[in-house]
């Protein structure tokens, strides 16, 4: 008895392109005589499920080189190895676009029907799985810290956590949204450069979620996201960052089919540490528009914040 064979894409699922498909099978113990007899064959149906929205609709099926009115008979079947299967003839991206203006959302749906060397079966209807096409890439936006005026001049005094937006304009959702922070070396309008010495040495540099580094750009994922807001969290209470200096932050982001957002959004931005706080508590203050006086006078204290 055959009872399991999963596609590697399952449920609802968005894709780009699919060169070729893969899963699972296993032919457990039978309840007689508790010998498994293996997988003979795998057999797949491709069928186009996207609705009246689009043109062309539902109604097709995938024959191995091209998208006919009927199912094919035989069914395409698959290469079955000693755990898993392939199928290596599924439509290229214009195929899975079928010359549609508007591709994105096009629906899918694979069924696949798995027959044991004992010739027990399951049917296309017991497995399947829904793909959705996307080729559209996904927008992010950095929001804090804000952009200035002048444009990636702001001076910021605290920044513990890195916020902005991302949305996929199709039909996907946002996977993950990654950031780059770079203590930049070429400050806007010859600004000048933070302290040169130690703090000079991290020019240039990038944050790689623990200390500055001069490799190749670092890429850092989000903290969270907000699917409601489309907000985006980087937490970056650990970020050792250098009074004076100038810092470019870049985001990207990437949806559920993988595709990768290509216009970079960045925001620049001089960080300025807050002055230090000092207070007498000792002695005390006298009274408003008074003068207090002291007979002996110990001692002198205060606190100090050295931000």
């Amino acid at each position: 008895t055959v009872n399991l064979a999963s596609l590697s894409p399952t449920g609802t699922n968005y894709f780009r392109v699919n060169s070729f498909s893969s899963g699972t099978m296993n032919d457990p113990s039978a309840v007689g005589g508790q010998v498994p007899s293996g997988v003979g064959h795998v057999y797949l149906e491709i069928e186009d499920i996207t609705d009246a929205g689009h043109v062309p609709s539902d109604g097709f099926f995938w024959d191995g080189s091209t998208w006919a009115a009927a199912a094919p008979n035989p069914s395409l079947e698959a290469i079955v190895h000693e755990s898993s299967w392939t199928y290596l003839s599924l439509p290229n991206q214009a195929y899975w676009e079928r010359w549609d203006a508007s591709p994105d959302g096009r629906a899918y749906r694979f069924k696949v029907k798995v027959v044991a060397r004992s010739s027990n079966t399951t049917t296309f209807n017991s497995l399947s799985a829904k793909l959705i096409f996307d080729k559209s890439a996904p927008a992010s936006s950095i929001t804090t810290p804000p952009l200035g005026s002048p444009a990636d001049e702001d001076v910021v005094t605290s920044l513990t956590s890195i916020q902005g937006t991302a949305v996929d304009t199709s039909t996907s959702d946002i996977k993950r949204v990654y950031i780059t922070i770079r203590n930049r070396k070429d400050p806007p309008n010859n600004q000048g450069q933070c302290t040169p010495g130690d703090l000079g040495s991290e020019l240039g540099n990038y944050w790689d979620g623990g200390a500055w580094t001069d490799e190749s750009e670092v890429w850092l994922p989000m903290t969270s996201y907000d699917f409601g807001s489309n907000v985006w969290t980087f937490n970056s209470l650990g970020v050792s960052w250098k009074n004076d200096c100038y810092y470019v932050l870049r985001s990207s982001a990437t949806d559920d089919a993988n595709n990768f957002q290509t216009l970079i959004s960045s925001r620049g931005y001089q960080f300025q540490a807050e002055p230090a706080i000092t207070k007498i508590t000792t002695p005390l203050g006298p009274p408003e528009n008074s003068v207090q006086y002291y007979k002996d006078l110990g001692r002198i204290e205060g606190t100090a914040n050295d931000k």
